[in-house]
């Protein structure tokens, strides 16, 4: 909603003069304007890795929404096809199409290799060596992130077989049930977030109703006024009727 304001420089009418002013200014600040610049470098990179079509949800909620679906533990790619394409099916950027085609070139290979060159005999991969699969294709990890997986990346080592399941430890443990204390805490405090952000939006918009109205009552009484003057000037100009004209000049007795 902001960016459509933006570039309209259209001031909504749930957001007060002073605020969209105060916006006004940060958009044509020095500092806005080099992110701007810099994010539209990043969207624009081959390399990509900061897009995805998820909006808000994280990378956890697909992955346990997709393990309820499949009624099994997600793969890699199935996670990456539900966070990295739009809605039209399409990638949302090169590099996304050119990662999955890549996993899927290699699962293969590696289907070939343990079947002894025999295609018919091919024996379908673990989990655990898929994991690992995806995390060469992607280049590893990066500052405990790797590609596709978002905060899930941690679960990503040797033994482990499940995305959502981090390895040695069970879902029982005093680890993952701390990590699902956090993400419940984050959701919670997401869910703050929106409502605040709405009563927000609602409190501009009163403000700005209040305002409207303020404006139309001095209006309205700057009229009135106006109008009083008027017609206390055109009183104080008429002469009375028995007052005599010709006696104005005539000196006192």
């Amino acid at each position: 909603m902001l960016g459509k304001a933006r570039m309209k420089v259209t001031r909504p009418n749930w957001i007060s003069e002073q605020a969209w002013i105060g916006l006004l200014d940060y958009w044509n600040s020095k500092k806005f304007k080099e992110q701007s610049i810099q994010n539209k470098l990043n969207r624009s990179s081959t390399r990509g890795g900061a897009l995805h079509s998820i909006g808000r949800k994280s990378h956890l909620d697909i992955a346990l929404g997709l393990e309820r679906k499949f009624g099994r533990p997600v793969q890699p790619d199935e996670l990456f096809i539900a966070t990295h394409t739009k809605k039209d099916g399409l990638w949302v950027d090169s590099r996304a199409k050119q990662t999955y085609e890549t996993y899927h070139e290699r699962l293969k290979a590696l289907q070939f290799d343990n079947s002894e060159g025999s295609t018919s005999n091919s024996q379908p991969i673990n989990p655990t060596t898929k994991l690992q699969c995806w995390k060469d294709v992607v280049g590893g990890k990066s500052r405990g992130r790797c590609y596709g997986t978002a905060d899930l990346a941690s679960n990503i080592r040797h033994g482990v077989s499940s995305l959502t399941q981090p390895s040695i430890l069970s879902p029982s443990s005093d680890y993952f049930s701390h990590n699902e204390q956090l993400h419940q805490q984050v959701m919670q405090a997401n869910e703050r977030v929106d409502q605040a952000t709405q009563i927000a939006a609602q409190e501009n918009q009163n403000c700005a109703m209040l305002e409207d109205k303020i404006k139309f009552m001095e209006k309205k009484l700057t009229m009135m006024m106006e109008r009083q003057q008027g017609d206390t000037s055109t009183s104080t100009s008429q002469v009375h009727p028995h007052c005599a004209q010709s006696f104005d000049d005539q000196p006192l007795p």
